[in-house]
């Protein structure tokens, strides 16, 4: 299998549950993301989620199971890069 790291950026509601939701499309398939980072403004919650070891087909249907719940506005999939700075509002 050709699992590499990949980084999900996602765009949200600030709701009280959002970030639970999210990451509990993860849970489901028993991942332990690598890194999360979450800031609210103005309504809505910028996460960014570092996952190791999915494969891209796995990577593309969390994406898509993402994007599909109704407090997400956005969500950008990109392979996970250390070194690379993340912006500090995505939404």
């Amino acid at each position: 299998m050709n699992d590499v790291s990949w980084r999900f950026a996602v765009c949200a509601d600030a709701g009280s549950q959002t970030l639970l939701r999210i990451l509990g499309l993860l849970s489901q398939r028993d991942l332990t993301p690598s890194d999360v980072r979450v800031r609210q403004s103005g309504g809505r919650l910028s996460i960014v989620i570092d996952q190791d070891a999915l494969s891209p087909e796995a990577a593309s249907l969390i994406a898509e199971k993402m994007r599909s719940a109704i407090c997400v506005h956005s969500v950008e999939l990109s392979t996970s890069d250390p070194a690379s700075k993340i912006k500090d509002e995505l939404c």
